[in-house]
């Protein structure tokens, strides 16, 4: 979502585009999606991450830059229709051809954006995937962080190493956090 609301910041001054509303209002550029997909970032085979230091305000900057003449509303539609593009390619190109999955549990802000969540259900479809969101399961998404920190939490309590760093980068397994009683 760090493209689509980082975007929306910049165009319309607002963090996110809420309800899916201005994507909707646009049409997708598949010249500038087939540009956007180029990334080589997604073409990187798991485990990765990333985060504003790749697609934060200066790869926003870049698009809007890259997709001059364009109306901000078609932007906005591109770069939501690309974030399910890149998860659909990654599970084409990374997951499938080691197992198959039946569906796909979308969490945290995206899955509150239904342009976002029909262009990702279009997209897994090709695959016979499923997709709902945490709610659908009786969870909530607002919880995501929270259960990712608790989970953190955990393994440092337990002196586990918590870091991934075939993903990060890291050296080596670490414990992470700081105990303070």
């Amino acid at each position: 979502n760090m493209l689509i609301d980082g975007l929306c910041t910049m165009y319309y001054n607002v963090e996110m585009d809420r309800g899916g509303r201005i994507a909707a209002s646009g049409k997708i550029n598949q010249q500038l999606l087939e540009s956007l997909l180029n990334e080589p970032y997604y073409k990187k085979a798991p485990p990765k991450t990333t985060g504003r230091e790749l697609f934060g305000k200066e790869y926003c900057l870049w698009i809007n830059e890259l997709a001059k003449g364009i109306a901000k509303e078609d932007i906005i539609a591109t770069v939501t229709m690309l974030t399910a593009k890149a998860i659909s390619n990654s599970y084409r190109d990374f997951m499938q051809p080691k197992c198959k999955v039946s569906e796909l549990i979308v969490a945290g802000g995206g899955s509150y954006n239904p342009t976002l969540m029909s262009n990702l259900k279009a997209e897994m479809a090709k695959y016979a995937v499923n997709v709902c969101t945490q709610e659908d399961k009786g969870e909530n998404s607002d919880a995501k962080e929270a259960v990712a920190f608790a989970l953190l939490a955990y393994y440092t309590m337990a002196g586990l190493p918590n870091n991934l760093p075939a993903a990060t980068g890291a050296k080596f397994p670490a414990v992470l956090g700081k105990i303070s009683f």
